[in-house]
């Protein structure tokens, strides 16, 4: 016979290293899945403070209307999110045209999406 011990599984110390690994590896997983699902809540944020924007802008054309400078704000709903806009309008070069920014952000928030425009008196 032999005089040696035949090994018959893994010792503890395999055992645990193995676990280590593993848990380090599900770890990693988890944070690029959350890293990917913020990311998508911020896109889904920034694209709907968009489309507030462009209907502010749009809005505005629609009405024709020539606004006095100054900066006004205004809320703005897209599907579960409020988001606050403020439109700053100031005198162009000429008399007949008014620049028109309008930044839009959720409150408390940094600005999420901002465009300008011009706006005419001119039929």
């Amino acid at each position: 016979m032999n005089g040696g011990r035949k090994s018959l599984g893994f010792t503890l110390i395999e055992v645990l290293i193995a676990l280590t690994i593993i848990s380090i590896a599900c770890v990693a997983a988890m944070r690029a899945i959350d890293m990917g699902v913020r990311g998508a809540h911020a896109m889904q944020q920034r694209s709907l403070a968009l489309i507030c924007v462009q209907n502010h802008l749009a809005d505005l054309t629609l009405q024709q209307a020539f606004p006095p400078p100054g900066v006004t704000t205004a809320s703005c709903r897209q599907g579960p999110h409020v988001f606050i806009s403020e439109q700053q309008v100031s005198s162009a070069p000429h008399e007949l045209f008014r620049i028109v920014t309008v930044r839009t952000r959720i409150r408390g928030g940094p600005v999420l999406a901002e465009l300008s425009g011009t706006l005419s008196r001119l039929p």
